[in-house]
């Protein structure tokens, strides 16, 4: 009698989360086409050769978040500044050689945290240094702008606790 009582228990509890699993299921497979899509959605372009939006900012090896803002960096850089599609790739290329930097700063155990952070602010900084080289004059002014926003973006999360797993 005990025994089809733990059954019939189990059956009952399968049957409440067997949906609750499913619905988890299919809302992080969503969230996952979501981020696929945007992160390596089609670049397009209009008539007159500038950028759409959609741009591949690439998660690569990167972790989600470092992923996902870098993408989303793209994709407002493309949108606010209005770059052409050459001037897409010259920034993805920028990105990309600064990446295995900033892997390694991030793997040396040798450097204390503040050192890392330095390190990464000058791999930031000749970044930026870069990337204006090949933008107009207004084009840098939004950057700029774009540039501020995102740090203080950066600096709300950490101090929310939001961005502390993304630090260095």
């Amino acid at each position: 009698m005990e025994r089809k009582k733990v059954i019939a228990g189990t059956v009952i509890a399968i049957a409440l989360l067997l949906p609750l699993g499913k619905w988890v299921i299919a809302s992080r497979q969503e969230s996952s086409d979501k981020q696929s899509s945007y992160l390596n959605g089609p670049v397009n372009s209009s008539t007159d050769g500038r950028m759409a939006g959609g741009v591949s900012g690439g998660a690569g090896r990167q972790g989600r978040g470092r992923g996902q803002r870098a993408a989303r960096m793209m994709a407002e850089m493309t949108k606010e500044l209005n770059l052409t599609a050459e001037q897409v790739k010259q920034v993805q290329s920028v990105q990309q050689n600064s990446q295995p930097k900033m892997g390694a700063i991030r793997q040396n155990s040798q450097m204390s945290r503040d050192q890392k952070r330095s390190a990464m602010a000058q791999i930031r900084q000749d970044q930026q240094a870069e990337i204006n080289k090949f933008l107009t004059p207004d084009q840098q002014t939004k950057y700029t702008a774009l540039i501020v926003k995102m740090q203080a973006e950066r600096a709300a999360s950490s101090q929310n606790g939001r961005g502390a797993a993304n630090k260095c």
